[in-house]
């Protein structure tokens, strides 16, 4: 993504590709991917199905053929862990060919929901699985009994759900150098490598898990500020901070007074932001309210509410 919208041109001017500012016959601006063919062909269509079908198909395989042995966490590289690192490295090096002979993602198809929503889904399922350790209000729940059939479940299984998530989300998107691209590339590529190192230590370490699950705090403010979305940076980047204050940051063992020093950052920047209307005019308070804490952070948490609920009626 960036400031101005680009030429029509895609993966350094191979491609024609629809860009931003697309509209229909009526002239009304359409919601969807800017990063797509403008005129694709029918293998242009289906070539990001089949590649990403193969990916998820072999992803899936060598995830369920470890999940059946129940194997001890060990340092030792086993059959599963070489397995699933050639299925990765084969799909990405499939993905590049494919971009580079079709460019398309599966954006080409599915609508623009798809490429935020597997994100979303993948944030879901982690803070379930983590409310025995953090709970999900400043620490606070993570003795609640009413939730353990629900973090049960995703603790046993959230391997197969992470892994259709993020496939889904590493094909969805073509590869481009800007840098919400990249950034987006990047935090894929670590879920991948979470993929490969399953039943190993560091599989489990607490810094990494997190800065995987926070990294879109960063990708999302990126493109935000890149592309010159005006309220976007909250809507995404602060939403997703509020988040991390909220829950994320208290599983691993930081001292009280560093979370609140991480807290005080988090208000300092949005009262900075939103007090001096930095992003427009119409931007201040009413709309830090509305962006930072009821969209995301709202549907997040109801969401997460939901599915427990359904555990708890079965």
């Amino acid at each position: 993504y960036e400031v101005f919208p680009p030429n029509p041109v895609g993966f350094g001017g191979k491609f024609n590709i629809v860009g931003f500012g697309e509209t229909n016959e009526n002239g009304e601006k359409v919601s969807r991917y800017a990063y797509r063919l403008s005129a694709p062909t029918a293998l242009q269509y289906a070539s990001p199905w089949i590649g990403y079908a193969i990916h998820q198909v072999a992803t899936i395989w060598v995830l369920y053929r470890a999940f059946k042995q129940q194997p001890k966490y060990s340092m030792q590289f086993r059959d599963f862990n070489w397995q699933m690192l050639w299925v990765q490295i084969i799909g990405v090096l499939l993905k590049y060919i494919q971009q580079v002979l079709f460019y398309n993602g599966l954006s080409e198809t599915l609508p623009l929901g798809f490429g935020t929503g597997t994100v979303f889904l993948y944030l879901i399922v982690v803070m379930i699985m983590y409310i025995p350790v953090r709970g999900l209000f400043f620490g606070n729940g993570a003795n609640w009994n009413w939730t353990k059939s629900c973090t049960d479940f995703f603790r046993l299984y959230h391997g197969f759900f992470i892994g259709i998530f993020i496939i889904n989300d590493f094909w969805y998107h073509p590869f481009e150098s800007t840098v919400g691209h990249l950034t987006g590339i990047l935090n894929d590529a670590m879920l991948l490598a979470q993929m490969v190192i399953i039943y190993m230590p560091f599989h489990l370490n607490k810094y990494w898990c997190l800065a995987m699950e926070t990294f879109v705090m960063f990708h999302a403010a990126l493109i935000a500020l890149n592309r010159d979305t005006p309220g976007a940076v909250g809507a995404f980047g602060f939403a997703y901070f509020f988040i991390f204050v909220l829950t994320q940051m208290h599983g691993v063992g930081w001292s009280r007074l560093f979370r609140s020093f991480l807290a005080l950052v988090f208000v300092t920047s949005i009262l900075l932001v939103y007090g001096l209307r930095l992003q427009g005019e119409d931007k201040g308070f009413k709309a830090m309210v509305l962006e930072v804490f009821l969209r995301i952070p709202i549907l997040e948490y109801l969401t997460i509410f939901f599915v427990i609920g359904f555990f708890c009626s079965i």
